[in-house]
């Protein structure tokens, strides 16, 4: 071996400089965890808000899509759906939802729900 193909194999100061950036970034992005948890929860269908529901209230919606009826359950603070018309029943399976800017839909249906409130009240910033 050539004492240049040894020298290949040690990190330089490029190599340090990109592990450190990417260190603070993925550190960085820790520190910062999630969204914070919201408190109401926005429906819509198509692009009509049919409904903000209270996750502090528990309970059972139903919400007329354009394939049928999805229905929607409120618990623990967090919105899920429990039915729905589709036939992929994606939307269920996705689960429960409580952290802000969390959505969660039904695109057969043209239901779609997010979660709004808490910290990071936002979507976009624009300058």
């Amino acid at each position: 071996m050539s004492a240049t193909r040894d020298e290949s194999r040690h990190p330089r100061l490029g190599d340090w400089a990109i592990l450190i950036a990417a260190g603070a970034l993925v550190g960085g992005l820790w520190l910062g965890g999630p969204a914070g948890e919201g408190n109401r929860a926005e429906v819509r269908v198509e692009d009509s808000v049919v409904a903000r529901l209270d996750l502090r209230q528990p309970g059972t919606y139903t919400i007329d899509g354009r394939l049928g009826t999805s229905v929607l359950e409120v618990a623990d603070g967090a919105v899920r759906f429990v039915e729905s018309a589709c036939s992929t029943d994606r939307c269920i399976a996705s689960g429960a939802h409580r952290h802000t800017g969390e959505v969660t839909a039904c695109l057969p249906n043209r239901v779609t729900v997010a979660v709004r409130g808490g910290a990071g009240d936002y979507d976009t910033l624009h300058y």
